[in-house]
C-alpha cells in the first residue's frame, strides 16, 4: 500500500476547480477511465480563465528567476508606477519570499529548472490537439507572437534568452523583421525593434475553457457550481472533500485546481 493510503490507481477523483487547468485535468482523468466530479466555488471559468491573455505559447514558458529579472525587480522596487511594485512592509514572509526568489536568480538555476520545463512544453501544443480530436469544440489558432521594442538594443536580451532555450533542448524559432513588415498595425511610431517567435497559438480563454467544461460533462464527469471548498479529509480509505455549507463529495483521490 502507498504512503497515501491507496493501493491502487483512483476510480474517482474530486478536482477542486473549474478553470482551464481543473477542467483538463478532469479531462485527461476521463482518457484513463476514471470518473470525474469537478467542484467550483462560482463556476466554469469564473477567475482567471476567463481573463487571461489566452497564449498557448510554449517559446515563453520558462523559469521566472533570472539574473535579469532580479536586476529588472531592484529598478522596479522604487518606482510606484512600474508593472512590478512591492510597497514597503514589514511583513517578514513577504521578505523571506523575496531573498528565496533572489538566491534562486542565477543563470546555473535558470538553467537547471529549464530542463525540466522542455519535456513539458515539448507536449503542450499536442495536448491542445488531442482536446480538439477529442471534442473540445473551441479553436485553438496558430500565431506567432511578436515583441516590440522602444530602442533596437533592448532586442539583444530576449534573443540572447531564446538562445539559452534552444541551448536548453527546446526548439525556438524567431525572426527579426524590420518593424514596417511584422504586420501589427497597432504598433506606435516609436517602435523601432521587433522580435517575432514562430509556432505558437491562442485561445479565447473563456470559450476555450468553456468548451472544456461540456466536453467533460458529454464524457459523464459531473460539475458543481457554488461548491466552495473548506477541507478534504481522509474518511477511511477514501477522501471527503467537504463545503462550507457541510457538503461533501467522496473521492479516492483529490486535485487542487484553484489558481495562484
Amino acid at each position: 500500500m502507498r504512503e497515501d493510503g491507496m493501493d491502487a490507481a483512483p476510480r474517482k477523483v474530486a478536482v477542486v476547480g473549474a478553470g482551464v487547468v481543473g477542467l483538463s485535468t478532469a479531462w485527461f482523468l476521463q482518457e484513463h477511465g476514471v470518473e470525474v466530479t469537478v467542484l467550483d466555488r462560482r463556476g466554469v471559468a469564473a477567475g482567471a480563465s476567463w481573463g487571461n491573455a489566452g497564449y498557448v505559447s510554449p517559446g515563453f514558458s520558462i523559469p521566472l528567476p533570472e539574473p535579469g529579472v532580479l536586476r529588472y525587480g531592484l529598478r522596479s522596487l522604487t518606482d510606484r508606477n512600474a508593472p512590478l511594485y512591492v510597497p514597503a512592509s514589514v511583513d517578514t514572509r513577504l521578505w523571506a519570499f523575496l531573498a528565496q526568489f533572489a538566491r534562486h536568480c542565477t543563470t546555473r538555476a535558470w538553467r537547471r529548472s529549464m530542463r525540466a520545463f522542455v519535456p513539458v512544453n515539448a507536449a503542450s501544443l499536442e495536448a491542445f490537439d488531442e482536446l480538439a480530436a477529442g471534442g473540445v469544440t473551441a479553436p485553438t489558432v496558430p500565431a506567432p507572437v511578436t515583441a516590440a521594442f522602444e530602442k533596437r538594443k533592448q532586442v539583444a536580451e530576449l534573443r540572447h534568452e531564446f538562445e539559452m532555450i534552444r541551448e536548453a533542448g527546446q526548439p525556438v524559432e524567431f525572426s527579426e523583421p524590420a518593424v514596417g513588415e511584422a504586420d501589427v498595425p497597432q504598433l506606435s511610431s516609436r517602435i523601432e525593434a521587433v522580435l517575432r517567435l514562430e509556432g505558437q497559438r491562442f485561445v479565447d480563454p473563456g470559450e476555450f475553457t468553456r468548451a472544456l467544461a461540456r466536453a467533460v460533462e458529454e464524457r459523464g464527469g459531473t460539475i458543481h457550481s457554488g461548491f466552495s471548498v473548506r477541507g478534504v479529509l481522509r474518511d477511511g480509505g477514501r477522501l471527503s472533500v467537504r463545503s462550507e455549507r457541510h457538503e461533501h463529495v467522496q473521492a479516492d483521490a483529490a486535485v487542487l485546481a484553484t489558481g495562484a
